[in-house]
């Protein structure tokens, strides 16, 4: 029953008394009953060897007085079962075991008909007494604790032939120390610090063998005596070569037993030799083998057995190892100190040390990397992070490295050799555009919708949004936000194009409230999408990139709108697309612009029922609501065709390395599918360089008309002389006379930012540093000098400006690594509080226009109800954006309008508005002045009448 689960003898368990032989060798027995064996009457052969036994009932043999071989070896006794019944036992043993023999003197007296008993790595302190077997033949008692053999201990074993005592603690040898063991044939004493052996200690007659291999004693040994020479090697150094011709086959058993290894010379000779220093004999018997590179040494000769992992070797010590190019470690001053990067407090095993965490190798037997940002490290090898990309230079560099890896993780002598180490270099990791998007591993893989370098380019079947791919839209879903998009730009379009011409308290018509409002609007969130988009490696939260869909829309992006991947899988698009598309539709809305004031005025001219004057000026009427479409739609496109544009620019590539500079390839990095070393992008790069001037010219033409329009307003005659004039008229009309250029500084800001964003690395720090310094002066400036005259406007703008801000600082405090921040603050805490944050700042600016709105559509419906009227323009009045409109709601805002101080006039944007302010505070002092005369002039001209009466 051997190599089973058996886990306890029982009482009476085996009874058949015509049993033989019985293995239980190899189970999981821990204890043997008494009795355990009772009726086996007949058994012969009884094996226990492997097993966990630790407790052996003193009777648990009884009955087993015919037993002639026990071996109760590698187990856990400490002490023995009465074996005085087993009166025929010629074979016993108990090796690797933990016997303490102290207490049990005589535990052996009555076997005397033992030949061979076995007590090798039984931790025997001292030899037991075997006064009592005087047929014992073998003895070994080989790796225990053994110092000293007594006088006399062998006096009554005269029949001993083998004595194999190596790889103890013995120093001295007497005269006595063998007397009485008369046919002793050998004695093997080596693997001990022998260093004093008496003269006549090995004067017997019978002894043909004395090995005295790696003992302490300074000089070689020759003892003979008169009757029958004998010969002991003595190796001092594992290089001798030494060896026993022998012609007994006897002793070449005894010597391969003690780690001798025996060939064949000829037919009636052998030649043995023991294992080297650094070498031990193998389980098979048939080879020396080396000590392998790692924690292993061995510095005994002809070791037979096993020391750790399998092998005769002897461990280092924690933290140091065997190199390959030193073994085999014959010594323990073999072992030098791992590398660093390596625990210096564990056995090294099968390499120079086991690597700390977040630290990888790239050979078995040399030190340990730190993981830097971008990888991760698991086991000693390294990884790509999720988040990442990394080009391999060939795919057998990246299948070698898997190898290795796979290899560096048995740590087992069974490795293969030829993957010792990896002799490529580990490749950059590049973080992607989104970081959701790449998976990671040796192969960089992307996550589904994603594909090509740095997973940036979207797959069939997905459509490019604020740089994540989104799935494609069914069609009903594309015609519906076509179709809504449409009617608000209709319904925009007939509210400019209607443009009444009442005015407020301050002169405003309801077409300039609603474009001042919308513009502010609008480039709050075209600032905040190019922000988004520009810095998608951050993870902002998800209901903020909700809000941002909508947004991007503003920017009157028709690919962005209507994706024409979505709408056939053969229709592909790419950046040059977009750059094309924009230019051309800047292009169009200028010449369809024109070709619509051609055409009106020929329609105009045809009309005779109206005058040369009506005529006019209905012309001049045309022309300035046309400027004021066409100046409208190249203000809200002009962001987002800056961007196109620098995007195309050679100056916006990517380069991706494999590594060290090496093996490169550049890739636009608004459009990884594009590469920028072809031909193609040269040819655009050029066309992107004069593309480049619009973004100049266009600000500088805006300029030149406002500048315009500042002269003519200081000349009554000509106010209304020019129509583009009054078609550029929403740049202007909110700001103070003295900030007419503001809307150009505004303008500005916005292609800076998107410029700092783009052309600056997308991973690095300084784009956003710029951007947000940028923004947070801005809103300082605007602050101070406060160019809005409106008050809700005002209050508008600031807060988009400050909400920008918020969203470039919040992005900042995202580029903090998780594992950096304190430990006390909960993630999910910290996520809910930045989302709310984000969502409250990009949410308020849209929320101040519907707040305001509603609060004034409710005191205009409360107007109504005092004077009740029904009419189109009532309902549209109670409709408007602003109720500052005339009308219903005139009186609503009129103390607002009021609230303004002299202090708060006085910053303005230059000197001019302040002598303005001085000379209206002139006025009216000179004004307060006459009032008072003629007050006094009067009371006195009354009070002379009064006298007259009397």
């Amino acid at each position: 029953m051997p190599e089973n689960r058996l886990k306890e003898v029982r009482t009476f368990m085996f009874t058949s008394p015509s049993l033989v032989v019985l293995y239980l060798d190899g189970n999981a027995i821990r204890i043997l009953r008494k009795g355990a064996f009772e009726g086996l009457t007949s058994l012969n052969l009884l094996r226990l060897g492997n097993n966990q036994i630790h407790t052996a009932d003193l009777y648990c043999l009884n009955g087993l007085q015919p037993l002639k071989t026990l071996t109760m070896n590698n187990n856990f006794l400490t002490t023995l079962p009465y074996l005085g019944n087993l009166t025929k036992l010629r074979n016993l043993r108990l090796s690797f075991n933990s016997l303490d023999l102290d207490s049990q003197t005589a535990v052996f007296r009555n076997l005397q008909t033992m030949g061979i008993l076995a007590l090798q790595n039984a931790e025997l302190r001292g030899i037991p007494d075997l006064s009592k077997n005087p047929k014992l033949l073998y003895l070994f008692l080989s790796k225990n604790r053994i110092k000293t053999i007594k006088d006399g201990t062998f006096l009554f074993n005269s029949l001993l032939k083998q004595l194999i005592i190596n790889s103890n603690n013995i120093e001295i040898l007497s005269n006595e120390s063998f007397t009485g063991a008369t046919s002793l044939e050998l004695i093997d004493l080596s693997n001990n610090p022998v260093r004093q052996i008496a003269d006549s200690t090995f004067s017997h007659k019978a002894l043909n063998m004395v090995l005295l291999i790696n003992t302490v004693l300074q000089h070689p040994l020759l003892i003979s005596t008169a009757s029958h020479p004998i010969f002991s090697f003595i190796l001092l150094s594992s290089d001798l070569e030494s060896s026993v011709i022998s012609d007994e086959p006897s002793y070449d058993e005894i010597l391969a037993s003690s780690g001798y290894l025996c060939k064949e010379l000829n037919f009636l000779e052998t030649k043995c030799f023991p294992c080297k220093l650094g070498t031990y004999i193998s389980s098979s018997g048939d080879r020396c083998e080396n000590c392998p590179a790692g924690g292993f040494y061995q510095n005994e000769v002809a070791y037979t057995g096993i020391k750790s992992h399998g092998m005769g070797c002897k461990e280092c010590p924690h933290g140091k190892y065997v190199a390959p190019e030193r073994i085999p470690g014959r010594a323990e001053t073999d072992c030098q100190s791992c590398p660093l990067g390596t625990e210096l407090d564990k056995f090294s095993g099968f390499r120079a040390c086991s690597c700390l965490d977040e630290h990888y190798r790239l050979s078995r037997f040399e030190g340990c990397l730190i993981c830097t940002k971008g990888y991760t490290c698991v086991n000693e090898t390294i990884d790509l992070a999720t988040g990442f990309y990394w080009i391999w230079s060939s795919r057998e560099i990246a299948e070698q490295y898997r190898k290795f890896s796979t290899e560096l993780q048995i740590r087992e002598r069974n490795y293969d050799p030829n993957f010792i180490s990896f002799k490529g270099s580990i490749p950059v990791a590049y973080a992607c555009p989104v970081a959701e998007s790449c998976i990671g591993g040796l192969y960089s893989q992307c996550k589904a919708g994603y594909e090509g370098p740095l997973c940036a380019i979207c797959a069939a079947g997905y459509f490019r949004f604020l740089s994540n791919c989104e799935k494609c839209p069914t069609i009903p879903w594309i015609v519906g936000q076509i179709t809504l998009i449409l009617f608000v730009f209709i319904l925009l379009l007939i509210i400019i194009l209607r443009d009444k011409k009442d005015k407020n308290q301050n002169g405003r018509t309801i077409t300039d409230i609603i474009l001042a409002r919308l513009k502010i609007v609008i480039g709050f969130y075209q600032v905040s999408s190019s922000t988004f988009d520009s810095l998608s490696y951050i993870s902002w939260p998800g209901p903020l990139l909700e809000i941002m869909k909508y947004a991007k829309m503003l920017q009157l992006n028709l690919l962005q709108i209507l994706p024409p991947s979505c709408v056939s899988n053969s229709i592909h698009t790419n950046a040059y697309t977009h750059f094309l598309i924009s230019i051309a539709f800047s292009a169009t809305v200028v010449f369809f612009c024109l070709i619509f004031l051609v055409l009106m005025r020929m329609q105009i001219n045809r009309n005779n029922t109206l005058s040369v004057s009506a005529k006019n000026d209905k012309i001049f009427n045309t022309k300035v609501q046309s400027y004021k479409c066409l100046f409208l739609v190249l203000f809200i496109t002009f962001p987002s065709t800056c961007s196109i544009i620098f995007k195309i620019l050679p100056e916006s590539c990517h380069e991706l390395c494999s590594h060290s500079n090496s093996q490169c390839m550049s890739y636009l990095r608004a459009d990884y599918s594009i590469k920028c070393d072809d031909a193609t992008h040269r040819i655009y790069g050029i066309l992107s360089r004069v593309a480049l001037l619009y973004t100049f010219i266009f600000p500088l033409f805006l300029l030149v008309i406002l500048k315009r329009e500042r002269e003519t307003q200081m000349k009554e005659n000509q106010k209304n002389a020019f129509p583009v004039l009054q078609g550029t008229k929403f740049l202007y009309e909110n700001y103070s006379p003295s900030c007419w250029y503001w809307e150009i500084l505004e303008l500005t800001r916005k292609i800076l930012v998107s410029l700092f964003l783009i052309m600056f690395q997308v991973e690095s720090r300084m784009g956003l540093g710029v951007t947000t310094i940028l923004s947070g002066v801005y809103a300082v400036v605007f602050a101070l000098y406060k160019p809005i005259e409106d008050k809700f406007e005002h209050w508008l703008q600031m807060v988009s400006l400050l909400a920008t801000s918020v969203n470039f600082t919040v992005g900042m405090l995202l580029k903090i690594p998780l594992e950096e921040t304190s430990s006390s603050i909960s993630s999910e805490t910290d996520a809910l509080i930045v989302t709310v944050v984000l969502m409250a700042a990009n949410v308020v600016v849209i929320g101040l226009i519907a707040v305001s709105y509603i609060a004034k559509m409710i005191s205009a419906i409360n107007e109504l109800r005092k004077t009740p009227q029904c009419s189109l323009s009532c309902f549209l009045s109670v409709l408007q954006l602003a109720s500052e409109a005339p009308g219903v709601g005139d009186n609503v805002d009129q103390n607002l309008a009021q609230a303004d101080t002299s202090q708060d006039d006085m910053l303005t944007c230059d000197v001019e508005r302040i002598q303005e302010v001085e000379i209206e505070e002139e006025n009216s002092t000179s004004l307060d002045e006459k009032l008072e005369n003629d007050q006094s002039e009067f009371e006195n001209r009354e009070k002379i009448k009064n006298k007259k009466n009397i």
